[in-house]
């Protein structure tokens, strides 16, 4: 999560299913992949790089169909530059345009191409990777400016100073069938407590929602105090990605069990990051240095994800920041 909550894409449950049956479809997802999710604990993903010595002995008991040579994964978490909004937990305006901003920006590049990426992937719809390689060239051209999105600021910096290829886009946003949000609205079923003379949970939802504001601030006063490059070292310290995960599951209290909403809704949050991380294993096919530039709330559990799965060794963020 870090400061951030997802936007709710849920997962499409079987169109033909009662609302009844696509809520217990939906949380028994969610448990499911808090289990695998768990499970991971051991594989202490994200901090520094593997040595040889823990390399050897995974590639002895590297299940068949998982390549020996693994790539290495860089997982950058990132806040949006472009500061869209969407979430619920708000960003004060930044100007990432700013000169000094763009200085900082230019550090970040040159630290994280240390990594020696040979393909940079970034959280965006793929198809929009298109539009987006249009973008860049027009950019390399002198026909267009950066635009504020990291994808532009941080990913299209690299890909110049590296001479990579096109950037490829690995999010995952899909839809219910008919947009049925209702199996997923943790606010709506505190609303309906309320209705039936139970406050309490709404009360709670306020002050769950005043607590991490407060939280997320601590981004916007890093940015303040050492710029981008303050903000990135902050998300990527493994104290607030492991207190990003575990905020989710406060959702878990929202729900009953006629409506389980919160637990729905961490599960959604949970297909969605796998959805992406299967998208990143298909773009990532074959190449040996793998960068993710990503909203910092996705890591943990794409993290875990990579560990659990045997898919990808990991590197450290912080050994690739200014």
């Amino acid at each position: 999560m870090s400061d951030k909550l997802p936007v709710a894409t849920p997962a499409a449950p079987a169109s033909g299913a009662s609302p009844r049956r696509r809520q217990l479809l939906a949380g028994a997802a969610g448990l499911a992949l808090t289990l695998r999710a768990q499970a991971a604990s051991t594989a202490a993903p994200g901090n520094a790089p593997v040595s040889s010595a823990t390399s050897a002995a995974t590639a002895d008991a590297t299940p068949a169909g998982i390549a020996a040579g693994r790539p290495r994964l860089l997982l950058l978490g990132v806040y949006h530059f472009a500061n869209p909004g969407r979430d619920v937990a708000k960003q004060a305006d930044d100007d990432i345009l700013a000169p000094e901003r763009q200085r900082s920006l230019e550090q970040i590049a040159e630290a994280v191409a240390r990594f020696a990426p040979t393909m940079i992937t970034v959280e965006q719809d793929a198809a929009k990777d298109e539009a987006a390689d249009q973008r860049y060239a027009d950019w390399l051209a002198g026909k267009a400016t950066l635009g504020r999105s990291e994808i532009e600021q941080l990913g299209f910096r690299l890909r110049r100073r590296l001479g990579l290829g096109p950037l490829r886009g690995i999010n995952w946003g899909g839809q219910p069938p008919g947009g049925d949000f209702r199996p997923y609205d943790y606010p709506a079923w505190t609303e309906d407590q309320a209705t039936r003379g139970n406050p309490a949970p709404r009360e709670a939802l306020r002050g769950q929602r005043q607590t991490l504001q407060a939280w997320a601030s601590e981004v916007d006063r890093a940015v303040r105090a050492g710029g981008p490059a303050a903000a990135l070292r902050l998300l990527n310290s493994p104290a607030r990605l492991a207190e990003s995960h575990r905020r989710y599951f406060d959702y878990l209290r929202f729900g009953d069990a006629d409506w389980a909403a919160g637990a729905n809704y961490l599960g959604n949050w949970m297909t969605r990051n796998l959805r992406m991380f299967e998208n990143l294993r298909q773009a990532s096919a074959g190449q040996p240095r793998v960068l993710l530039i990503v909203g910092a709330g996705h890591v943990p559990l794409l993290q875990r994800y990579a560990a659990d799965s045997q898919s990808f060794e990991l590197a450290s963020a912080l050994d690739f920041l200014p």
